[in-house]
């Protein structure tokens, strides 16, 4: 599930200088019971698998102006961004039936046997910070 929210203030200091800034803020939470994790040999009737999720929080604010000039029809595009985002991520094994194909080489399909809250193959917090800046300078210097 995500949600998003975001506000924005724009300002137009006259027709040649514009500026913005956006705080925003996003909430993600991913579950999944990924195929890439099963791990199943040869012939075998079982095989294991896991649950996961990976959830965070962003919060940010993004700031921009941008100037006009008359020489050379040009325009300067200065910015700033900054985002911090916690994040949570945890991974418990589960077991499998493997139903096998005729030949005993490969599975047709796997079933859930059990949830296995107890194995953990993961869990951990991380605090992700981000930021940057830019400058852009777009100029003509032939007209058309």
């Amino acid at each position: 599930m995500r949600i998003e929210s975001r506000l924005t203030l724009e300002h137009e200091w006259n027709e040649n200088a514009k500026s913005f800034v956006t705080i925003f803020n996003r909430n993600d939470e991913l579950g999944q019971n990924p195929s890439y994790g099963i791990r199943w040999k040869t012939g075998q009737t079982t095989a294991s698998g896991q649950i996961n999720a990976n959830n965070f929080n962003s919060y940010g604010v993004i700031a921009q102006h941008s100037q006009h000039f008359n020489f050379l029809n040009s325009k300067l595009i200065a910015g700033a961004m900054f985002d911090y985002s916690p994040n949570d991520y945890w991974a418990y094994q589960t077991d499998l039936n493997a139903q096998l194909r005729p030949d005993g080489k490969s599975v047709e399909k796997y079933s859930l046997k059990e949830e296995r809250p107890d194995i953990q193959l993961a869990n951990y917090n991380a605090k992700i910070r981000n930021a940057a800046s830019y400058l852009q300078y777009d100029f003509e210097p032939v007209k058309k």
